[in-house]
């Protein structure tokens, strides 16, 4: 499970906007988030929407809500209190009207042989509305999906391209079989870092039911454009780190002397260059298809394929001999 660090909860903010935004930053789906803290994605939606009519009774929604703030790293007790000032939830009990007790004449019901047909008639009809409905709904079409960008067969010059649409507001999103962040309303947008030549992006909208749409988009980076920066070599005193990404695609974050050098999502092929003079963290969404390359010696990859890998360190020290300091010459 990932481990958030400590957060504090802003009270003059909306407590929905407060959770959707740390998920959105660690690039978390719900399909994530509910496997590892059991809370139904629907729940889950709920809670980042505000729709607090949608939740369950409210000793369920104390159990996600704790749940889930341990989780983001909110403390529970802030949680709970903005949620029921927010929603009007005192958390005590009504007090009850002890009102004079009337006695009320119940209406007479007569069966008769009419009556029992009319209730049959409509328990029947019930059961065929029901199974058709079933049965239309099991062979419902995929979810809509529609891509803004890039257009098809795109020939860009930098290595960069913006991914955008719009699906379904239940559905999930994948690109390159990694799946991405959307917004309540089902819109998307993501960067995707390319390798020059032809790249394929595999875009698919997936509903609830494993119903999915696909569109596929050839992207083609020319070389000669704009493209990220590429450090030429070493400093006297630092590391040269390569990081790849194949056979697969991966989202990789790269921290080098403790600021953030590059967070996205890459493609098979794609690399990223960069100096250091301290140490360099690398946190990939699938270490098997994220490799490390230091001062042109291969570290290996980062971990099997699909694994999730946080803050895997490397220390420029452990690749770069010190120099050793002259010794004074005598006077």
């Amino acid at each position: 499970m990932i481990q958030f660090k400590r957060r504090q909860l802003k009270s003059d903010k909306p407590l929905s906007e407060q959770l959707k935004e740390v998920r959105r930053t660690a690039k978390l789906t719900f399909e994530q988030i509910a496997i590892e803290t059991k809370i139904p994605k629907k729940y889950l939606r709920a809670l980042e929407q505000g729709k607090y009519e949608e939740l369950p009774a409210e000793v369920y929604v104390r159990g996600f809500l704790e749940n889930y703030a341990s989780y983001l790293g909110f403390p529970q007790d802030e949680v709970l209190t903005q949620y029921r000032r927010e929603r009007g939830v005192s958390g005590r009990k009504a007090p009850s009207l002890d009102l004079p007790k009337r006695s009320v004449e119940q209406p007479k019901l007569t069966i008769t042989p009419r009556t029992l047909g009319l209730v049959t008639a409509s328990v029947l009809l019930l059961t065929v509305v029901g199974y058709l409905i079933t049965q239309i709904t099991g062979f419902a079409s995929p979810p809509d999906l529609e891509i803004t960008g890039p257009v098809a067969d795109a020939r860009v010059a930098d290595d960069r391209v913006t991914v955008s649409g719009k699906t379904e507001s239940d559905a999930q999103v994948f690109i390159n079989n990694q799946p991405i962040p959307t917004d309540t309303d089902g819109s998307f947008k993501e960067t995707v870092t390319l390798p020059a030549g032809t790249n394929s992006l595999r875009i698919v909208a997936r509903d609830q039911n494993g119903r999915e749409r696909i569109e596929i988009r050839s992207v083609v980076v020319t070389p000669g454009g704009p493209q990220s920066p590429q450090p030429k070599g070493t400093t006297a005193s630092g590391a040269l780190f390569v990081v790849k990404v194949g056979p697969n695609s991966a989202f990789v974050e790269i921290n080098t002397d403790g600021k953030t050098a590059f967070d996205g999502l890459m493609a098979p092929g794609s690399t990223q260059t960069f100096t250091a003079k301290d140490r360099v963290l690398v946190t990939t969404s699938n270490g098997g298809s994220t490799t490390v390359t230091v001062n042109g010696k291969g570290q290996g990859t980062l971990g099997s394929e699909g694994q999730f890998r946080e803050g895997v360190q490397f220390l420029v020290k452990d690749f770069v001999q010190s120099t050793p300091s002259p010794s004074p010459r005598p006077e």
